[in-house]
């Protein structure tokens, strides 16, 4: 028997990655969670974000600017696909001291 999986599930299987990835970096950015936990988490949560493909961090760059205040949002979305990955990395970084 073929041990390989379909084209398809495979897709689904990166998709489900992604999906799982981006609802914890969500939930690392707008969770509370003492201190101590957001900095054990950090190291995972920046490496989720590194391995995200372009489209999928369009998607999570949509889902951070529908949770964040107008002002904000107004900032954010100024900002190109390099300001946004390094404005997400600098929040995550400041999250994650102790």
């Amino acid at each position: 028997m073929n041990s390989e999986l379909h084209p398809s599930l495979k897709l689904d299987a990166k998709q489900q990655w992604y999906d799982h990835s981006i609802d914890q970096i969500m939930v690392y950015l707008f969770k509370y969670q003492c201190s101590t936990i957001k900095a054990q988490l950090y190291a995972e949560t920046l490496e989720r974000f590194n391995a995200l493909d372009m489209a999928a961090n369009y998607f999570l760059f949509d889902l951070i600017e529908e949770r964040l205040p107008h002002r904000a949002k107004m900032f954010f979305a100024g900002e190109n696909y390099r300001g946004k990955r390094e404005t997400i990395l600098e929040v995550m970084a400041h999250i994650g001291e102790v």
